[in-house]
């Protein structure tokens, strides 16, 4: 792709951000900043769809300082006023970088705080081993009217698992059924025989 890309005519914001989502997407972040910053070297500006692959490939590299530079771009150009998937990934740009402070300053500022919003959020805290902070947060976005989903709960059962906290696993796990009606997945099951086994409840795991 990038031999091909070298070899075109012209070169224009659509084909840079293609190559650029290649690159990150394949988790090759520091190419995906340098062709970046080939693109910046040859005069064109990028919009908000190479900004949120730039911004996956700083979470990547957890280069916090590209970040933000690119968050400073982002509000020069007012970016964020109608656009809440650009700031979801500014969210989780700062939670892989472990800045879970910036993170939440970022996600309270967004106009719309979907699932998908939370799910970045929570899953900055997961990585960290914030159990009792996921398991508040997500009684605040109930609260706010937003329904978890199969993401949520594996963020959640994921935590658990970590922190050791079996009986608030066992009642996350049930809740998807019983409340949510969200028929676990194997990853959910996974980590529910990895939380018993870790316990020591061998009967369990196996049922």
């Amino acid at each position: 792709a990038q031999s091909l890309f070298d070899e075109l005519s012209v070169r224009d914001i659509v084909s840079w951000s293609i190559l650029i989502a290649g690159y990150t997407e394949e988790g090759h972040g520091q190419e995906a900043l340098n062709c970046f910053d080939r693109m910046l070297s040859e005069g064109l500006s990028p919009n908000t769809v190479t900004l949120i692959c730039v911004l996956k490939a700083c979470g990547i590299r957890r280069d916090i300082e590209k970040g933000k530079q690119i968050h400073d771009e982002i509000l020069n150009k007012g970016f964020l006023e109608n656009d809440f998937v650009l700031g979801t990934a500014l969210v989780d740009m700062y939670a892989k970088c472990g800045a879970l402070l910036k993170a939440r300053e970022v996600f309270e500022q967004l106009e719309v705080r979907d699932v998908l919003a939370w799910n970045t959020l929570l899953d900055g805290y997961a990585r960290l081993g914030q159990t009792k902070v996921i398991l508040n947060m997500v009684r605040q976005m109930r609260t706010e009217g937003i329904l978890p989903d199969l993401v949520t709960f594996l963020g959640l059962l994921v935590a658990c698992n970590h922190s050791g906290f079996l009986a608030e696993g066992e009642i996350l796990f049930d809740e998807m059924w019983v409340v949510y009606g969200l028929p676990p997945t194997l990853e959910h099951y996974a980590c529910m025989i990895d939380l018993f086994g870790r316990a020591g409840h061998f009967d369990k795991a196996v049922e």
